[in-house]
């Protein structure tokens, strides 16, 4: 069993694992895989990467298709140098594979220019993106559509947009919009600056599912702006942002607007980043803030839900007072707190920093779930954060073992007993302990593989020090 266990072990960390690969403004196509579920096209360089991009805006059909990230990469991002998103809206490549300048209405409405595949960064970073425009659906990836098969939807997981700077029309770190069905980004993170009309750090305007996700970056939207997502979504679920969201008109921690007619459902969420939105009427003469810690609007729908979420971030407004929780919303807010400093008013149950630190406001937030833990480490300022990180689609079954903050800025938490071993990307041994319950500890910048062998089982986790 534990050899069987090693080489598991082994495949996963990659032994012939590349250095990061930094990109030089070339394209290279693929060479392993065959796009499968079990045999994924490898993207083992930035070129390979820059060529999927290139491959989609020309219409290549990604519809069931595969691909895995093998590298770190460095986008080595300017402004002679702009990343151009996978997956067009509105553009489309000359032959050359240089953007079009004009936006040619024709293009407008052309879905076979939209990712529609599988993609999993496999717990690998990217550094450097750069995009610079007035117009366009941009991040890494730019137009997600849907892969026309409900039990393979279109999925973005596994990746970590580390630092960079976004700018168009509709922005966000790792996509700048989705469609409303058939999608998923999960376990994702941004890292870069985004700016917008409408923007968000993971998905700038429409979104299906946003799961595990969260972001660090600061983002502005001069329309609409959110934490995670800028415009409009059917779930976000297990997410949380801790940077500065600002801008005009309409804003929230992690959603600035559900816009759309549809319910929106957000659950086990918090915001401990700095909402300052100027705020103004809300559309429809809603009679509400149209700008809260975690929501600004949600109300079309009309059975909108929060629950088992918090807000601990400053939240100011212009022209409104401002919610601690939510602005416009229609419909429940169950199980949902806020700080009673943070500057808001409104729905939702308030506070001290003192109870909201406390180990018992842990347990109120495990409602009948056990998502929630103590930051033990002062990685949230003492304030709960999420320590489960199991809503990805493709996350190992052997991945069992509790690991908190994963990523993490270095130190984190190990919950368990028996013999711990942590192995680096090329399967080296590096630590070695014997813990009971729970212990702490601190790794550099890299990406790690934990395993807990105790009397009964064995269990195995995957850390990235970011």
């Amino acid at each position: 069993m534990k050899k069987t266990l090693m080489i598991v072990i082994l495949l996963l960390t990659g032994v012939f694992a590349q250095a990061q690969s930094v990109w030089d403004g070339s394209r290279a196509l693929w060479t392993r895989g065959t796009g499968s579920q079990d045999d994924p096209f490898l993207i083992e360089s930035a070129a390979h990467l820059a060529y999927l991009s290139y491959m989609v805006g020309k219409g290549f059909n990604t519809s069931g298709l595969y691909f895995r990230l093998t590298t770190d990469i460095d986008l080595n991002g300017n402004e002679d140098q702009q990343w151009i998103p996978i997956g067009l809206l509105g553009d489309a490549y000359y032959e050359d594979g240089c953007e079009r300048n004009a936006v040619p209405v024709c293009l407008a409405d052309r879905t076979d220019l939209y990712f529609k595949g599988h993609f999993d960064g496999d717990n690998h970073c990217i550094f450097n993106l750069y995009i610079n425009k007035d117009r366009g659906v941009v991040g890494l990836f730019g137009m997600l559509g849907d892969s026309g098969d409900p039990e393979n939807p279109t999925v973005v997981e596994n990746l970590f947009l580390m630092s960079g700077y976004v700018k168009g029309l509709t922005s966000g770190g790792i996509a700048g919009k989705g469609v409303s069905r058939n999608c998923l980004i999960s376990r994702c993170l941004n890292g870069a600056m985004i700016e917008g009309n409408t923007a968000g750090g993971i998905v700038g305007g429409t979104a299906d599912r946003v799961y595990n996700c969260n972001n660090i970056g600061s983002v502005y939207g001069s329309s609409c702006v959110g934490g995670i997502v800028g415009e409009t979504v059917n779930e976000i679920i297990e997410c949380f942002n801790t940077g500065a969201v600002s801008g005009q008109g309409i804003g929230g921690g992690l959603l600035g607007g559900g816009l759309a007619m549809r319910n929106v459902r957000l659950e086990n969420c918090y915001n401990s980043g700095e909402v300052s939105v100027t705020g103004t009427m809300a559309p429809n003469n809603i009679p509400q803030s149209p700008v809260g810690g975690l929501v600004g609007i949600a109300w079309l729908g009309g059975n909108n839900a929060l629950t088992n979420s918090y807000n601990s971030g400053t939240v100011t407004a212009e022209v409104v007072e401002p919610g601690a929780l939510v602005g416009s919303f229609k419909g429940e807010v169950t199980n949902s707190y806020y700080l009673n400093t943070c500057g808001g008013t409104g729905e939702g149950e308030p506070r001290t920093a003192e109870e909201m630190r406390d180990l018992a406001f842990v347990n109120v937030l495990n409602f009948e779930t056990d998502v929630w833990c103590a930051d033990t480490l002062n990685s949230n300022d003492g304030y709960p954060i999420l320590g489960a990180n199991n809503l990805s689609v493709g996350e190992q079954t052997l991945m069992t073992l509790k690991v908190y903050p994963n990523p993490t800025n270095g130190a984190f938490a190990v919950e368990g007993t028996g013999s711990l071993q942590v192995f680096d990307v090329l399967g080296q041994l590096v630590r070695v302990l014997e813990i009971h319950e729970k212990a702490t500890l601190e790794l550099p910048q890299g990406m790690y593989f934990i395993r807990l062998d105790s009397e009964n089982d064995t269990k195995l986790a995957k850390l990235v020090v970011r």
